[in-house]
């Protein structure tokens, strides 16, 4: 198959969009066939509109998000339909790009993917209150066309899938849920996976860039309450810095490990390999790679049930989710019981892997992928 890959943003960058792009390039081109990466130039929209969006928030206090704004979507469509135009695509392929689908006009197929709808993430992350209203207005008014424009939509999550029939009519024949997969550049095999011992300190690991959002302070607190129960425990942060205050003879901090560097992302693989459990109490999540990640490495997840998360975290099979009032003492307990039957704790390290090796890698969905995109060829 000849697929177009569109994208505002560089694909093959690993850390654009937590690396998603990245390995769905390379996903599509092992099961599905030759990718053309396409991104719109349009070099002095983008500096206007940049402008204006800091001018808007200095003014106001509010944001304008000019990536998903009427002006660029406009300007996108008519250079990629001017792009595509006469060239031989089986699919147009675009991942989060409502802006370059919304006024797109071709008749090669579209395949639109995306972790949640554009209603799901203002009210997840409580953007309503940050942005300017008639933001929000067009990137929702993009959203409803890129879906409708769509013959088909991919979501990791049935959370998603939902809310693109619920809130935008999306044709439930159209909606496919497909997970993610971990986004390293090594998987080690099974057979080289460590067993995860559980006569020593347990060690938790916290990755994410965002403190608050990510729950930092919950995953610390719960560091807190093992200690208070007696249950020896250490606390690895990694991807950003923990506002002054937080302090314990078992915490360290690892500010940023960077995909794109090899022994950066080597020393991100060390820290998944030693961990015990994955420790993240997320207030706001969309899906969560990092749930997949640890599932590659055989590592339960200890996280929150908000959001698609449980389109990456099965509880009981590789992980735990705790509702979204649960505190410190809640995830303590819950790590302590855990950690404490080796047996239980062993047989969901073990099935943390099978979750990772049936769903949460990039060859089952590609392969998930190849299939809808071969049905529509005929």
């Amino acid at each position: 198959m000849k697929i177009a890959f569109i994208s505002k943003f560089d694909p093959l960058n690993r850390t654009s969009w937590s690396g998603i792009f990245s390995s769905m390039v390379r996903s599509l081109e092992r099961h599905c066939g030759e990718v053309t990466l396409i991104q719109p130039q349009t070099p002095s929209l983008d500096r206007v509109l940049g402008s204006m969006s800091r001018i808007s928030q200095f003014a106001t206090g509010k944001r304008y998000d000019w990536t998903r704004s009427v002006a660029l979507a406009l300007r996108h469509g008519a250079w990629l339909t001017q792009r595509l135009r006469g060239k031989r695509f089986d699919a147009v392929f675009s991942p989060a790009g409502a802006a370059q689908l919304a006024f797109l006009k071709t008749s090669i197929p579209i395949v639109y993917s995306s972790d949640a709808t554009f209603t799901l993430i203002k009210d997840l992350y409580d953007e309503r209150s940050q942005y300017l209203s008639v933001f929000l207005w067009e990137a929702d008014f993009l959203e409803q066309h890129a879906i409708r424009r769509a013959a088909t939509l991919l979501y990791p999550s049935e959370w998603a899938a939902e809310s693109a029939v619920r809130d935008y009519g999306a044709q439930r024949e159209k909606v496919h849920v497909f997970p993610y997969g971990a986004n390293l550049e090594t998987i080690p095999q099974r057979s080289d996976l460590p067993a995860r011992g559980t006569d020593g300190p347990c060690r938790l690991l916290f990755l994410g860039v965002d403190w608050k959002r990510k729950g930092g302070a919950i995953a610390w607190e719960t560091l807190i309450e093992l200690d208070r129960m007696g249950v020896s425990a250490e606390l690895t942060v990694c991807g950003c810095i923990p506002p002054a205050g937080f302090e314990h003879k078992s915490f360290r901090v690892i500010p940023f490990l960077n995909k794109n560097d090899p022994a950066q992302e080597a020393e991100l693989r060390g820290l998944l390999q030693n961990a015990h459990f994955l420790l993240l109490p997320t207030r706001g999540e969309c899906f969560g790679i990092v749930f997949c990640e640890a599932a590659a490495y055989g590592l339960p997840s200890i996280a929150t049930r908000t959001g698609g998360v449980e389109g990456a975290v099965r509880d009981g099979t590789n992980g735990y989710l705790l509702p979204p009032v649960a505190g410190g003492r809640d995830y303590a307990a819950l790590i302590a019981g855990t950690f404490g039957d080796a047996v239980r704790y062993q047989a969901l390290c073990a099935s943390s892997r099978n979750r990772y090796e049936q769903n949460l890698n990039w060859d089952v969905w590609g392969k998930r992928v190849k299939q809808i995109m071969m049905g529509l060829r005929r």
